[in-house]
């Protein structure tokens, strides 16, 4: 997910990568939901916000990279990246 998420989708993206996890476990497969606040790409211009204040995709390859060494008896269902200095991680507390 490229961008903040309201509670309550970001919610869903986590359950629906449980179920995935819950379904494909016998085959092997492991579902991510990367969840990174504002990272420093085009997408995001609108934010408003500096490059040198979102999240570098460095950090978020470096996640992928993590993952990726991960043996196939551990699973990490769900990465929520914060940007350092945000305030309820830049999500929006009405609707919580």
């Amino acid at each position: 997910m490229p961008l903040d998420l309201p509670p309550a989708p970001l919610r869903q993206t986590i359950s629906l990568t449980r179920s995935l996890n819950e379904e494909l476990d016998a085959d092997g497969v492991r579902a991510v939901a990367s969840c990174p606040g504002f990272v420093d790409t085009p997408m995001a211009e609108w934010s408003g916000l500096a490059g040198d204040e979102m999240i570098q995709p460095e950090d978020c390859a470096e996640i992928v990279r993590m993952l990726l060494r991960l043996s196939p008896r551990a699973r990490i269902p769900q990465v929520v990246v914060e940007r350092a200095g945000s305030v309820a991680g830049d999500v929006p507390l009405s609707g919580a």
